[in-house]
This record gives structure tokens, sequence and C-alpha cells, in this order.
């Protein structure tokens, strides 16, 4: 799986392309566009970072507090608009973002109040994807469309037999 990852990562370096990081709908499209599959030209995408909490959680056994932190690439039909953009902090330490980030010399800065938040890019995460890469989570079709052959099906186990 990592191998055709690595493929696709390939054909959209070489291209000058990117994948936005939310759904794209092309259902009852029989050959859909690279619109439509959510690719664009890496110079059109923009990256999002938003941020809220600390908030409680209470949970079946304990409760714990939470924070949600996004960083995705961005198309620009799912690029929020400047209007959109929040830089809030409660007395009581709530903060809520929604913001544009930039790369400056290496860094990752928001726009909405001039943070520096490369350590949080560079220590990653499941949510934070300042290049798109969502993977093995994209539709099998984003990959048809660079000529990337499909995964085998997986074999079934209840069909399997040892030792026959």
């Amino acid at each position: 799986m990592q191998a055709r990852e690595d493929m696709l990562q390939s054909a959209l370096k070489e291209k000058g392309l990117a994948v936005c990081s939310y759904s794209h709908s092309w259902e009852g499209v029989e050959h859909p566009s690279a619109e439509q599959l959510g690719i664009y030209p890496r110079n059109q995408m923009l990256l999002y970072f938003y941020k809220m909490g600390p908030y409680d959680i209470q949970g079946e056994y304990e409760d714990s507090i939470g924070v949600t932190t996004r960083l995705h690439l961005c198309c620009p039909e799912h690029f929020p608009k400047k209007s959109e953009w929040i830089f809030r902090q409660d007395e009581d330490g709530f903060t809520h973002i929604n913001s544009e980030v930039v790369q400056q010399e290496g860094k990752f800065i928001l726009v909405v109040n001039g943070s520096d938040i490369t350590r949080l890019v560079n220590r990653g995460g499941s949510d934070i994807e300042p290049d798109g890469k969502r993977l093995f989570l994209l539709d099998p079709v984003v990959y048809r469309y660079f000529g990337i052959p499909d995964l085998p099906e997986k074999p079934d186990l209840d069909t399997v037999q040892y030792g026959a």
C-alpha cells in the first residue's frame, strides 16, 4: 500500500498537483474531472488551520479534556472565506482559531495572528496534513486517474484452508 501511495505522491509532485483534504463528490459521473476528484494545481491550494479547546469530555468511566486541532490542504472550493477567520482566546483558556497558514522561510505561520505553528506541523498527527497526504483514504478513482492500478481484493479468510 505504501508503494502505491508513493506512486501517487510522485505523480502529483511531477505534475505540480495536490489533492484536497476534503471529500469531493462525483457520484454518477463516468469519467470525473480532476477538480471533481479534488485534484488541483498545487499553487491554487491553501493551508487551513482549525483549533478549538480545551473543552470537557464526559466519558462513561472518566471525564477528560479535549482539544481539536486540524491542518488541511484545501482546494478553492473548500477553503473558508476570509470573513470566517477567527482568533479568540477566552479568560478561561478556551481557544478558537480558523485561519489560513502561510509558509515563510520554512515556518508555518497563522495569518490571523502571526503565530508560528511549525512545531505542531512537524509533530504531525492524523489531522495534520500540510501536503494533503491522506494515506490510504483516497478513493481508488483518484489513483486510477493517474494510471495507478487498484489493489487486489482481500482474500476471503473463511475459504482459506491451512495444511490442506
